[in-house]
């Protein structure tokens, strides 16, 4: 994606913090927030995006670090990917 609607459309690939809740049947969700993700930015409204490889980076980074009932959890992106 290289264009959006807000000003001249251009995108600025930046590290973001992608949260994901993840829903407990009967229980509180839990929270899992990925800092430092790279991401194609709006700078105009914030909204990001993510290409195909850190899309599928960030989905198998979820399912490895599926947070508890109730539980929040961080994890920084250079941790993940540094080794």
């Amino acid at each position: 994606m290289t264009r959006h609607r807000h000003d001249n459309g251009e995108l600025v690939r930046r590290p973001v913090e992608h949260d994901d809740v993840e829903h407990h049947q009967d229980a509180d969700p839990g929270l899992l927030v990925v800092t430092g993700a790279p991401a194609q930015v709006c700078p105009a409204c914030d909204e990001y995006w993510f290409d195909e490889e850190t899309g599928l980076a960030l989905a198998e980074l979820i399912r490895q670090h599926r947070p508890a009932p109730g539980e929040v959890r961080t994890i920084a992106w250079v941790e993940v990917h540094a080794a």
